[in-house]
C-alpha cells in the first residue's frame, strides 16, 4: 500500500472492515470495485480502495442522498425462515414442499397488506446447508419454484464449491450434508426508474473548472489541488489528481496517485494512474 499501517486512522479502519468481509470469506478485494456514496464516503473511498489495491471507486451521481434514494426505488422485500434439519441421505421431500409453500402464502399475506399488487412479485427459495457435525452453516440458493431431487443435488453441488472456495478444503466424499434451515424471500417489485445519460463532453473538464487551492495530504504535504463543480461534469471529461469535486452534500477527493473519468451515466470512476 501507498501509506502505512495507522490503526488510528478511520481509513484503515474501513479498510480493515472490508477485509473481515471480504479476505476472511474468502474473496479478494483486488477483483473488486468500491461503490461510495453518503457525505463522507466519496472522500475516503479513495484512500480505502488504494490500501485494499482495488480496480477502482465509482461515485455515483448525487452521492449524499444514495440511501435516500435507494429508500425511494428499491423493491419490498420480507424473508421468512423455518428450521428443518434434515440428512441429505434422508430428506422427505413432501415436509420440506409443504414448509416452503407455508412460507410463500405468508409472503403474499404480508405483501398485500403492505399495499403490493402482487404483479410481478418473485419467490426465491434458499436452504442453510453444512457438513453433518459441523456448527456452521451456508446458505445457498434452491433453484425452481418446488424442491426436487435433481434441484437438491445442484444446491449440494454449489454448496460444496462455495465451501472449498471459502476454507479450500472440503468434505465432499465423506461427510453427509445436512439442510438447516428453509428461507424464502418474497418481493414484491416497485418498478426501476430509467437512469438518464449525461450530456457528452471531451477530455478536458473545463466547463467544471471552479478554483485551484492548497489541501493537505498526510504523506505529501500541501498540494495544490483543482476543484470542479460535480453538476457540470460531462461524460468523457478526465480528471487528473490530485483533484477535489464537490457536490450537493459530498465531496469526492481524487488522490494525488489517482485519475478520474466520467463514465455516459455520469458516475466518477476513479482508477490508479498507470
Amino acid at each position: 500500500p501507498a501509506v502505512r499501517d495507522d490503526p488510528d486512522r478511520s481509513d484503515w479502519n474501513q479498510a480493515h472492515g472490508i477485509r473481515r468481509m471480504t479476505i476472511q470469506r474468502g474473496r479478494d478485494p483486488r477483483e473488486y470495485s468500491l461503490v461510495a456514496f453518503g457525505g463522507a464516503g466519496p472522500m475516503m473511498a479513495g484512500r480505502i480502495s488504494d490500501i485494499l489495491g482495488m480496480k477502482s471507486v465509482i461515485v455515483p451521481p448525487a452521492p449524499g442522498v444514495g440511501s435516500a434514494f435507494g429508500l425511494q426505488v428499491v423493491d419490498l422485500k420480507n424473508d421468512y425462515v423455518r428450521t428443518v434439519t434434515q440428512r441429505e441421505d434422508q430428506l422427505n421431500f413432501q415436509t420440506i414442499e409443504s414448509e416452503f409453500k407455508k412460507m410463500q402464502r405468508e409472503g403474499v399475506k404480508d405483501l398485500k397488506r403492505e399495499g403490493m399488487t402482487l404483479k410481478g412479485t418473485k419467490y426465491i427459495r434458499s436452504m442453510d446447508l453444512r457438513y453433518l457435525g459441523e456448527a456452521q452453516e451456508m446458505e445457498v440458493p434452491l433453484i425452481g419454484s418446488r424442491i426436487t431431487k435433481q434441484s437438491f443435488r445442484n444446491s449440494v453441488e454449489d454448496f460444496h464449491k462455495r465451501y472449498l472456495a471459502l476454507f479450500r478444503h472440503g468434505y465432499q466424499d465423506e461427510t453427509p450434508v445436512e439442510i438447516v434451515n428453509l428461507r424464502l424471500t418474497a418481493i414484491g417489485s416497485l418498478g426501476r426508474p430509467s437512469l438518464k445519460k449525461v450530456e457528452q463532453g471531451g477530455p478536458s473538464p473545463v466547463s467544471a473548472y471552479k478554483s485551484a487551492r492548497l489541501i493537505y495530504f498526510k504523506e505529501t504535504g500541501l498540494l495544490e489541488c483543482r476543484t470542479y463543480h460535480r453538476d457540470k461534469l460531462l461524460a468523457g471529461n478526465f480528471l487528473d489528481g490530485p483533484s477535489i469535486v464537490e457536490d450537493y452534500g459530498s465531496t469526492t477527493v481524487i488522490l494525488p496517485e489517482q485519475s478520474a473519468r466520467v463514465d455516459p451515466f455520469g458516475n466518477l470512476v476513479i482508477t490508479p494512474k498507470l
